[in-house]
């Protein structure tokens, strides 16, 4: 069981890794930098976040605590804390969902130590029905897009572009995180009409694919809207397996 708490651990990591100079064959001057009103409702101290995950087949997963809220804005650098609780059923049910089990200790046990650099996450098992992971990160939220600071102790002086909402299908943003490692985001689709069941509303997307070496997972999608932010996250691992977690801005509903 204790394989699991650190597979959890790692998996939790990656799901707030969104919600690290670069190059670039985007055709944006500089792709690395955004701009915009900072003053938006999106990024506003005290909207709160909660995430649903979807499996196929589905997998009841259930939280006893869920929640990311903003506690800072200076000037659209955005400070979140989360705070989650779970109990070992919920770890068993995400190491399945994702194929973890599947993977070798070495090497999932060195993407934790990374993960948790990267965000700082903190996780409590001393209940284990009812442990806890806690993390405090910050983002860019602008009305042009978003930025991640995630790096060697949650670096500010090197943002990296998670989307931009004028960026196309095609565009591609490229660049050297603080750990070396070379990471890709393209952009593989975008809406012309509200075809995105977020709730009850219907919205416009755009989805932008992050590949890097990783040897836990093969790829992440994100998905945005220009109103209400990262709205989704696809996590597709070594083994084939995908889980989807929609963000829900519910202050904003």
């Amino acid at each position: 069981m204790k394989r699991f708490y650190n597979i959890l651990l790692a998996f939790c990591v990656v799901t707030l890794y969104f919600v690290a100079c670069s190059s670039s064959t985007d055709p944006d001057s500089n792709p690395g930098v955004i701009g915009g009103e900072t003053n938006i409702e999106l990024s506003k101290v005290g909207n709160y976040f909660s995430v649903i995950i979807v499996t196929d087949p589905q997998t009841d997963f259930n939280f006893s605590e869920n929640n990311t809220t903003i506690t800072k804005n200076d000037n659209g650098i955005v400070t979140f804390y989360h705070k989650s609780a779970f109990d070992s059923t919920f770890i068993e049910s995400l190491a399945n969902a994702l194929g973890l089990q599947d993977l070798p200790d070495h090497l999932i046990l060195p993407a934790l130590v990374d993960y948790a650099k990267r965000i700082g996450g903190k996780l409590d098992t001393t209940d284990k029905e009812r442990m806890t992971l806690t993390a405090e990160f910050t983002v860019k939220i602008t009305s042009e897009g978003m930025q991640e600071y995630f790096g060697k102790n949650n670096n500010l002086t090197t943002p990296h572009t998670l989307v931009k909402y004028a960026w196309n299908v095609g565009n591609v943003y490229e660049f050297t995180n603080t750990e070396e490692i070379k990471v890709k985001r393209t952009v593989v689709a975008k809406s012309t009409t509200d075809d995105y069941s977020l709730s009850h509303l219907k919205l416009k997307v755009i989805k932008v694919e992050e590949t890097k070496e990783d040897p836990i997972i093969d790829k992440i999608t994100y998905i945005a809207n220009h109103k209400y932010g990262l709205i989704g996250i696809i996590l597709k691992s070594k083994t084939g397996k995908e889980v989807k977690l929609t963000v829900f801005p519910t202050s904003l509903f």
